[in-house]
């Protein structure tokens, strides 16, 4: 039955991988739909096909790998859908594909905000791949941006000259069993830190696997100056399954940096450390003068 499921969720990454540069405008997405889900679909003909099987087992096992694809496909269509839906209604006038390819030239005629629109364009190019867009109050607590990160008690990012705390708004308790028994009952309401704290509040909520993209502003009490300001913008990308390595993460990043700038553009994947994850590597691209 393991393979069954693993072999269903390869036939849907290839899937995805074949259809990603078809589900770039919705009319295309129409046309995937009525071909996987239509009359005489991709899948019904599989389906109908079942019985020239000799085989009962067979029948059975193939029956629901099938149907283990259909379904996965057919949510991911329908988190674009959404998307497509959320764009029209909140972005009419946006033109773009590519913000930085067209910005020399027409970024002044794009009537959305730019920030807006690098961030649409962002968020798309993750749902297309499967992921989930999650997003929470900029207002959260200290356990969820401190304790459920394993960040501890006397840790410099928790004081008061990092963080924007919220007076006298101590939380008495917190309604999770979760919490009440492994989080600190006296969390303090604060503008969040990082949108990790997206991330922990999924995965409590949600069962596994799951692939999510979480954007939202965060906020330090940092001096402003040119690397630094008190608030700014934070995408983070989560990914929790079976057989999942360094080596998709590496992958997905080198998509995203080629789709979003520019496919001749060099990349490079550079050994680092950060405290907070291991392995880690930062990322270079080099620019137009050869840097």
């Amino acid at each position: 039955m393991y393979f069954l499921f693993n072999f269903a969720d390869q036939l849907y990454r290839l899937l995805l991988i074949l259809t990603y540069k078809i589900l770039l405008s919705e009319h295309n997405l129409f046309k995937l739909k009525r071909l996987f889900f239509g009359k005489l679909c991709f899948f019904d003909f599989l389906l109908k096909n079942i019985k020239l099987i000799n085989y009962s087992y067979y029948k059975i096992l193939l029956g629901k790998f099938i149907n283990l694809t259909k379904n996965k496909l057919s949510t991911h269509f329908s988190n674009i859908s959404n998307f497509f839906f959320l764009q029209k209604k909140n972005a009419k006038s946006d033109k773009y594909i590519n913000i930085l390819h067209s910005s020399c030239y027409n970024l002044h005629k794009i009537k959305t905000n730019t920030l807006t629109t690098v961030e649409y364009s962002i968020i798309s190019f993750f749902i297309k791949l499967g992921f989930s867009f999650k997003t929470s109050s900029e207002v959260d607590t200290s356990w969820f941006c401190f304790d459920a990160l394993n960040i501890p008690p006397y840790h410099t990012s928790r004081n008061s000259s990092d963080t924007f705390y919220i007076q006298n708004r101590l939380i008495k308790f917190n309604p999770s069993d979760f919490i009440k028994q492994y989080g600190n009952k006296n969390s303090i309401y604060m503008m969040r830190t990082q949108t990790s704290s997206i991330q922990i509040k999924t995965l409590l909520s949600l069962k596994t696997p799951l692939k999510i993209i979480t954007l939202g502003r965060v906020f330090r009490n940092d001096n402003v100056d040119s690397t630094h300001n008190i608030n700014f913008s934070q995408i983070e990308i989560l990914s929790v399954g079976v057989s999942i390595n360094l080596k998709d993460l590496r992958d997905i990043i080198f998509k995203f940096l080629t789709s979003f700038f520019d496919k001749n553009k060099r990349i490079r994947f550079r050994n680092s450390y950060f405290p907070f994850t291991q392995p880690s590597f930062e990322v270079d691209i080099m620019d137009d003068f050869g840097n």
